[in-house]
């Protein structure tokens, strides 16, 4: 059986957004703007952006946003 055959039919096609996953964990400290080239991650009083060109999917820009913030700062403040 491949990979596709033990993907559930409702999965195939449909896109993920992490996004909400990270507005859920930290309220009121993630937001898009620059027209969905500017994803800004703002907590304990200082700001992460991450700017994207206008030939980079904002599906990407999501995806690296969500990466940062997963290993990078979640690893050095303790959370989780």
């Amino acid at each position: 059986m491949s990979n596709q055959e033990k993907v559930s039919p409702a999965v195939v096609g449909t896109e993920f957004d992490p996004l909400p996953n990270l507005q859920a964990a930290f309220p009121g400290s993630i937001a898009l703007k620059a027209k969905g080239h500017l994803v800004e991650f703002c907590s304990d009083n200082t700001c992460d952006g991450f700017v994207s060109s206008a030939d980079v999917p904002l599906a990407e820009l999501k995806d690296f946003a969500y990466l940062y913030v997963h290993f990078f700062w979640e690893g050095l403040s303790g959370h989780s």
